[in-house]
């Protein structure tokens, strides 16, 4: 968009908008919170100021296209944008639901749970899908186009209650609230009192189906086991999902208030540098209790502030708070018209969102949210003295974006490839290595060498020196269980030992595989390999296990 607008645009003026000045003063927090820190991997930070760089380009295009076509013009081609985007997402996400999309991508397998969609994810499906019924609402009315809103109502709701995301709850009391404010007489504008009804009769209908999906879908899912297409014989509904427990996302405020008193004065100024939250979560695992660990790596704190303020700082999280006064004084600064109704319901449905989870850390919402963000500000004209440096610009960021296109693709392709081989061999395996020299997909490259490779004989210290650069980025259950595996292999007993324990208490369903690795390694006296075990059980004592015991679970989960 933004490239496009700029290479073919004949004037010599540049259209600024103030969430640009933002967009800029947040790529210095972070370039000035990464020179502070230390990093093992360069992708960790790369990623955060590839992602910035884009929004400044967003920003760019959206106030080019907003000058140039109006503020009413521009959000009715983006809900049309969202519109049929969702509805596209919506359709493939059912059909990979009930197991149709597997017959035409095989990769795509169908959810055991809850519908995942083409993100894979219930939570950001439901929403993307919810931003489409926004979109719908906003698009279409009962006059002109009855059927294609009535449609678009039902196959959102559908997504939504097959999704079961507790978050739901939230966007519906959200959207409520956004009908109640909007009809206040300080706020209320006539051409609004039309969508306010659509709203309130979508959100009924999306309610009626939190009941009625889950019905239909427990036959129909037991139909399609029995068929072979599926394997989910029990639908998962919203109505029976508990909103009061949450315990993963409780644990991630608990660390951050329990490490909050040993926070450096750099810490607090501009904090553990973006990309580095898995390891500050990781570190404070040790200090929770069993009962309050969750067996996962937590790369994000599941809240937008929070996270702001453990990888940037104060001057990130103060920026966030002006950026989001910003929004808030001028989304109720006057009345709310039908564009500003549309463009406050999408806004509070991500940033609900973003309280619970990490949207904003996938690029498509946030480069949405830019686009969003753009008309609520008035933008100026800057002119430019040379002459073509309107068309240099675009051509510059359509380049770039096409070179960071095949660049990441090539990449991304490779690993895939030798994800979906059943029976990787060498040359996927020097692939994988030649790739995890590269800044921006080659730890990706290595975590999925993991996956698939043991480690090697020889060069035991180097890959021991890779892993644990690996492990101060992410230090996931694998990446821990390779460290360990490498330590038995160099028979560096007394390491592999503390590795063991402290692997078996953050991850105890680990604790038997650590054990077979230490036999199968054929390395270790009959006295190191006991001493292995005395250590693994060590880590799983808080836990109240064993390794049998823990190995019985493993064997009931693989059933």
């Amino acid at each position: 968009m933004a490239g496009g607008i700029l290479l073919f645009s004949r004037d010599r003026q540049f259209t600024m908008s103030p969430v640009l000045f933002f967009v800029v003063a947040l790529i210095l927090v972070t370039i000035v919170s990464v020179a502070l820190n230390s990093y093992s991997l360069e992708a960790t930070w790369r990623w955060y100021l590839i992602s910035l760089a884009f929004c400044v380009v967003v920003v760019l295009g959206s106030a080019e296209l907003i000058r140039a076509e109006g503020v009413n013009r521009y959000i009715n081609a983006l809900v049309a944008v969202i519109w049929l985007g969702a509805l596209v997402y919506a359709v493939l996400s059912l059909l990979r639901y009930y197991g149709v999309l597997q017959f035409v991508i095989p990769g795509l397998e169908p959810s055991r749970g809850r519908l995942g969609g083409i993100w894979g994810q219930p939570n950001l499906t439901s929403t993307t899908v919810w931003l489409g019924l926004l979109a719908s609402i906003r698009r279409f009315d009962w006059r002109n186009a009855p059927y294609k809103l009535s449609i678009s109502i039902f196959i959102y709701g559908w997504v939504i209650a097959c999704a079961a995301s507790r978050m739901s709850w939230l966007y519906v009391a959200g959207l409520v609230s956004l009908i109640i404010v909007s009809s206040f007489p300080v706020w209320r504008k006539a051409e609004t009192s039309a969508i306010r009804g659509r709203l309130v009769l979508a959100l009924l209908v999306v309610v009626v189906l939190f009941f009625v999906v889950p019905v239909v879908n427990k036959p129909v899912g037991g139909w399609l086991t029995d068929l072979g297409m599926l394997d989910r014989p029990e639908s998962i509904a919203l109505t029976d999902r508990d909103i009061s427990q949450d315990a993963a996302r409780l644990s991630e405020f608990r660390k951050l208030g329990n490490s909050i008193s040993e926070l450096s004065v750099q810490g607090w100024i501009v904090g553990m540098g973006p990309g580095n939250y898995a390891r500050f979560s990781a570190n404070a695992d040790l200090d929770l209790r069993p009962e309050d660990l969750v067996q996962v790596i937590w790369l994000h704190s599941h809240n937008l502030f929070t996270m702001v303020f453990v990888e940037l700082g104060l001057l990130g999280f103060m920026l966030l708070i002006t950026l989001c006064g910003a929004i808030g004084w001028r989304l109720l600064k006057k009345p709310i018209n039908s564009d500003s109704f549309f463009v406050t319901g999408a806004l509070g449905i991500i940033f609900i969102h973003s309280l619970l989870e990490f949207p904003l850390w996938y690029p498509w919402f946030l480069f949405l949210t830019c686009c969003l963000t753009s008309p609520l500000f008035p933008a100026y004209a800057v002119k430019s003295e040379i002459p073509y440096l309107k068309p240099v610009v675009g051509g510059l960021i359509v380049l770039m974006t096409l070179g960071l296109l095949v660049n990441v693709g090539s990449q991304y392709r490779t690993i895939v490839r030798v994800a979906a081989d059943p029976s990787p061999d060498g040359q996927e395996y020097q692939s994988l290595a030649l790739l995890a020299n590269d800044s921006l997909m080659g730890p990706y490259a290595v975590l999925r060498r993991y996956r698939d490779f043991a480690p090697e004989e020889s060069s035991l210290d180097w890959q021991l020196r890779e892993v644990q650069r690996i492990k101060a980025w992410q230090p996931r259950d694998l990446v821990l269980l390779r460290e360990y595996s490498l330590l038995v292999l160099k028979r560096d007993v007394a390491h592999a030992c503390e590795a063991g324990r402290q692997t078996a208490y953050r991850y105890p369903r680990s604790a038997p595989i650590m054990l077979e690795h230490a036999v199968m390694s054929k390395k270790l006296k009959p006295a190191e390999v006991i001493r292995l075990a005395e250590c693994i059980e060590r880590g799983l004592a808080p836990w109240g296990e064993t390794v049998p015991s823990m190995k019985k679970r493993n064997l009931e989960s693989q059933r």
